[in-house]
């Protein structure tokens, strides 16, 4: 939740059991236990409604800020308990991918330090999604479906 802090210090007490509509920082001040971008709500929000994080959510998961249904392979996710499967990390190795349930389940984290003349990240690491189809980019076996990169970086086929 992101308002702006009453008072001029950085601690202050706030009565706890606030009503709906009222200014929050966090759920447990409400009465209802659900703040959501700074405002007492009634209850938790239903599908397509504005969340700030899972426990906003009648179904516990708040997808860029929107609640959604328990997400299937290959839908956007912002982390693992959105996804049926329970696992959310980039779909594949490369520099546009973004985060998807895996269709496959499992993940990998890779790591830049070992893969500095490919890491398609700005990061240090990043979790990427085993499974990969031949031809897609890798950096090591465990990220293709064959468990084979070749010497290229590329997913073999399975043989």
């Amino acid at each position: 939740s992101s308002i702006n802090f009453p008072k001029p210090s950085l601690h202050a007490f706030f009565c706890s059991g606030q009503p709906i509509g009222a200014a929050c920082p966090i759920d447990t001040l409400c009465e209802s236990s659900v703040c959501v971008t700074g405002i007492c709500k009634s209850e938790r929000q239903a599908i397509d409604e504005i969340c700030d994080n899972d426990q906003d959510c009648e179904t516990s998961v708040c997808v860029q800020g929107v609640c959604k249904a328990s997400r299937n392979d290959a839908e956007t996710c912002d982390s693992d308990t959105d996804c049926v499967k329970g696992r959310c990390a980039y779909e594949s190795y490369t520099a546009s991918s973004e985060f998807v349930c895996c269709p496959s389940g499992n993940s990998e984290i890779v790591l830049a330090y070992e893969h500095t003349n490919n890491y398609p990240k700005p990061s240090t690491f990043d979790e990427f999604c085993t499974g990969q189809p031949a031809g897609a980019n890798c950096p090591k076996n465990s990220l293709c479906e064959s468990n084979r990169c070749s010497s290229s970086g590329q997913c073999i086929a399975q043989t």
